[in-house]
């Protein structure tokens, strides 16, 4: 795999790989992007995940995506749909759980907003690849009905939790899931961003809802980032962008 050395000019970072593919990221004292996870030094089994997997060294938006979140800020990405996109937000949330002192047994701990079934199978299929041989689990909660019920008794919540937002609303109301010690919010959408932010926002902003720690976005074609930014209540996020047809549209001239 070609190596990569970046142009580093400013706020932004321009790299191009062997499909000439450009990145662009800014932000508020934005973190240094990671080239190279093993010199980081991750979690050996997700270390050896990603050379499984063939994602070292990272490429595409995961240098930058995984240093924002790892550095503990919001973020804002687009690129398209597949499994570097998942690898983006799965990799440093892996990665901070792993390296907690004690890993709590049957507890949620990241909610991955998807707008449908379809959709979050496909997620967790991927999503599974990256923790493998490793305690953290990844479930689809489907609609809270009493087999939901009866299985989720029986087989624990996991760790990682992929839901629609009807769905999580259903599991609310019924009281089989406790927000209370989740750290991580992730929403992915292909279109219609604005639609499923608000079904988003209003489970954030319900009273029983605790504080998010962070926020982690991630589109797939052209949005005004700042509307978008502020109905979600992100805080100073990172953006980062696959390539200018797919870019986010700053608004800054760029």
């Amino acid at each position: 795999m070609k190596r990569f050395r970046p142009e580093v000019t400013g706020e932004k970072i321009k790299k191009r790989d062997c499909y000439e593919h450009e990145i662009d990221a800014f932000g508020f004292m934005r973190p240094w992007p990671i080239y190279d996870f093993e010199a980081f030094g991750l979690h050996d089994a997700l270390l050896r995940n990603l050379r499984r997997l063939r994602y070292q060294p990272p490429t595409e938006i995961l240098p930058q995506a995984v240093s924002a979140v790892l550095s503990g800020r919001d973020l804002l990405a687009c690129s398209w749909f597949d499994s570097v996109m998942v690898a983006a937000f799965m990799v440093p949330i892996v990665q901070n759980i792993l390296t907690q002192e004690t890993l709590p047994d049957d507890q949620l701990l990241a909610i991955v907003f998807v707008p449908n079934r379809s959709l979050a199978e496909d997620v967790r299929r991927m999503a599974m690849e990256f923790v493998k041989d490793t305690p953290v689990t990844v479930s689809v909660l489907h609609g809270a009905t009493v087999y939901t019920r009866i299985t989720s008794l029986t087989r624990g919540m996991p760790t990682i939790a992929i839901v629609t937002p009807c769905s999580l609303t259903q599991f609310l109301r019924r009281r089989l899931v406790c927000l209370c010690k989740v750290l991580y919010v992730v929403m992915i959408h292909t279109d219609k961003p604005h639609r499923l932010a608000g079904r988003v926002a209003k489970i954030l902003a319900d009273k029983r809802t605790p504080p998010i720690r962070q926020k982690l976005v991630f589109l797939t074609h052209h949005v005004t980032e700042r509307p978008l930014a502020a109905e979600l209540m992100l805080n100073r996020p990172i953006y980062v962008s696959t390539c200018r047809c797919l870019g986010i549209q700053t608004g800054r001239g760029e």
